[in-house]
């Protein structure tokens, strides 16, 4: 973006220290003199044009946060660039002016010769009707002036009337998205898995599709990562554009669909964002208070209404029940005859359900871990 922004710049300081040559050229000075009078005449006004730039773009490398994050590149590469074009205009430009200013009048090559009388009388022809358009535009200033006043405001209206919206960062096209799933609550991670099985086989049969990555048990975006059994995210990657049936957007929501015909799978879709993450839901509402089952059944309450506006999708309030647990209340008495306390008997529990990982397996310089746990029978 620097680099295109630019352009202008690097030509300017070049530009007005050749018009100065070209002025002492036509005052019958050699080339040779003309360019080193050309250069020393304008080198002020040069390096005042180009510090003019400096100043504007050095601070914006300089910011800190998230916008320094994103423009200090930006800021570096414009001064960097403005500066040697600086150096370029002081020492190449009146080098070459002073070798080929007159090189036009002592072509030989009659066809390049001819291209260069041609290119001089156009140029004659463009100054000609260049004074004309500026005389008439002197002569009728008020039609200059209400029409570009008037260009002014009509471009300040395609704002106002909603033609060009705005946003802080646009979302491009990047031809990869996340599909968030979810189970109901409860749902382990074999069953979460055998039945994104079944919405995989479906996405298989995509065209639009060159790729997607599979994770049960984790979901993750840019500000944090879930982590349960019945939750899970879908790394998808869409073929070119060349090639793509459908746009990002549009295979967006075309796979949302096809959860519709695996029981139980509720998916959210979510562009990836440019740190390589997820997006969060654009539009995100918080309610607070003391009573967290008021603010459920007011978040509940709340998402009926919002369904009613056209444009939203994917609603989805962040309360969720609770796990399904198993509460296990001991025995004191027979604890304490076979010599055990609460806390033992509870890490048993813990290991014969989760398991124990202490135990290290070693190859080579690989360390692996083991997992101690009882069968699921006997879980």
């Amino acid at each position: 973006m620097a680099l295109s922004l630019v352009i202008g710049v690097l030509v300017d300081d070049s530009i007005v220290v050749l018009e100065n040559i070209h002025r002492k050229l036509e005052d019958g000075e050699t080339p040779v003199n003309a360019a080193i009078k050309g250069r020393n005449e304008i080198g002020f006004a040069a390096v005042a044009i180009t510090l003019v730039d400096v100043v504007v773009f050095l601070p914006i490398s300089l910011v800190s946060g998230l916008a320094g994050k994103i423009f200090r590149e930006f800021g570096l590469t414009v001064v960097v660039a403005t500066l040697l074009s600086l150096l370029v205009s002081f020492t190449l430009t009146p080098m070459l002016a002073a070798r080929f200013g007159r090189a036009h009048e002592t072509i030989k090559f009659k066809p390049l010769r001819w291209i260069s009388d041609k290119f001089e009388a156009f140029q004659d022809w463009l100054e000609i009707k260049y004074k004309s358009i500026l005389g008439w535009s002197l002569q009728h200033r008020w039609v200059i002036v209400t029409s570009s006043l008037l260009l002014f405001l009509g471009s300040c209206s395609l704002v106002i009337t909603g033609k060009i919206g705005g946003e802080f960062i646009t979302s491009p096209d990047r031809g990869e998205f996340a599909a968030n799933f979810d189970f109901p609550a409860g749902t382990n991670t074999e069953t979460a898995d055998s039945l994104v099985h079944v919405y995989e086989k479906l996405l298989i049969q995509d065209k639009n599709i060159e790729r997607f990555q599979t994770v049960v048990g984790k979901q993750e975006n840019a500000w944090g990562v879930i982590e349960r059994p019945s939750v899970g995210q879908i790394s998808v990657r869409t073929v070119e554009k060349s090639k793509a049936i459908r746009t990002t957007l549009e295979e967006m929501k075309y796979v949302t669909d096809l959860a519709k015909q695996v029981p139980g799978l509720m998916v959210r879709t979510s562009p990836v964002g440019i740190f390589g993450s997820a997006n969060q839901a654009p539009i995100q509402i918080e309610t607070r208070g003391d009573d967290l089952s008021k603010i459920s059944s007011y978040s509940d309450t709340l998402i009926e209404h919002i369904k009613t506006i056209p444009g939203l999708k994917d609603l989805k309030s962040s309360y969720e029940e609770g796990q399904p647990e198993v509460k296990i209340i001991f025995d004191r008495d027979r604890l304490a005859s076979n010599g055990l306390t609460i806390g033992e008997a509870a890490l048993a529990i813990r290991t014969a359900l989760a398991g124990n990982t202490d135990v290290k397996y070693k190859e080579g310089e690989t360390e692996y871990k083991i997992n101690l746990i009882l069968d699921k029978v006997d879980r």
